[in-house]
Formats: C-alpha cells, sequence, structure tokens
C-alpha cells in the first residue's frame, strides 16, 4: 500500500469513492458533500491523498492548513504548526481491514516530518467506526460541537 499526493487524474476515483460513503455507518456526507469543488480545491494546495493498492485508489485523505475550526477553544496547538484532516474515506470493499489505520498512520509520520505538531478533527458524534480509529491512534477527544448541520466531536492529536 502507498499513500501518495493525488494528482487531477485521481479526481474521478476520489468522488467515487466519497459517494461511495454516503449512506454507510455513521457517515454524514450526502450527494452534496463532499463534491468536485472539494477535490479541485485540495488539489489546487496540494493537500489530497490518495492511498492505492497496486492497482487501485482504496482511499484519500485532506490535509487542511488553515480553516474554520482554528477559532474552538480546546486546541491545545493552534499556532500554525497544527492542521485539520478532513474527508477521510476508505473504499466500502476494503473497510474493516485496518487500511484506514494504515492510511492515517502513514499521513501522520507525512505530517510530523514537516514540522507539524498537532492534527484536529471533528468525527461525527455517531460514527462509531471513526471513532474507534481515532482513539486507536490516539486523539483526545474534547467538546460535542453542533456544525454544518451535525452533531460532531472535536479531537486532536499532538504529534511527537
Amino acid at each position: 500500500m502507498e499513500l501518495r499526493k493525488a494528482v487531477t487524474a485521481d479526481s474521478k476515483t476520489v468522488l467515487q469513492l466519497y459517494r461511495s460513503a454516503v449512506g454507510t455507518e455513521g457517515c454524514v456526507w450526502d450527494e452534496n458533500y463532499p463534491a468536485e469543488n472539494d477535490i479541485s480545491g485540495d488539489l489546487a494546495v496540494g493537500t489530497l491523498y490518495v492511498y492505492t493498492d497496486s492497482e487501485n485508489i482504496v482511499g484519500a485523505v485532506s490535509v487542511i492548513p488553515e480553516n474554520e475550526l482554528d477559532e474552538l477553544p480546546e486546541w491545545t496547538v493552534c499556532d500554525g504548526s497544527h492542521c485539520e484532516i478532513a474527508r477521510v474515506v476508505i473504499s466500502n470493499e476494503y473497510r474493516g481491514r485496518g487500511l484506514g489505520f494504515d492510511m492515517l498512520s502513514r499521513l501522520l509520520d507525512l505530517l510530523r516530518e514537516q514540522g507539524i505538531k498537532s492534527v484536529h478533527i471533528l468525527v461525527a458524534k455517531n460514527n462509531a467506526p471513526a471513532l474507534a480509529l481515532y482513539k486507536r491512534l490516539g486523539f483526545e477527544f474534547y467538546d460535542e460541537r453542533f456544525m454544518f448541520g451535525h452533531d460532531y466531536l472535536s479531537a486532536e492529536l499532538l504529534l511527537k
């Protein structure tokens, strides 16, 4: 398995991955989000990553350097040496095999190498698989937030 920066040619497959997650356990996405403009925006700034086996894209994740989450008061680190991860997805046929953990572990290693000290995330409160994944990765959970029309838990991982 490999984690690499996405290229424009990956856009259609990433959008298909996003769409395939709609309606799965705990997923709050719908037919309007995430969308092509999210992918093109992430590609434009080089923050979309894809996770591949030898032939196929099986996952994707975006790294967001600055955003509206920066205003939340609970963060330990919010000084420019932080980022948010968002739009985390693993293909339906690959879920339950530990690939989300592997993909994010690889991403966290890459972020450490880039000097990132803290990673923030919002996790849908009812997304049990995602909550378990982030707990396993060592994220600390903070406050419950109602944002974007859904209940989320904020979580942070301090990178060493």
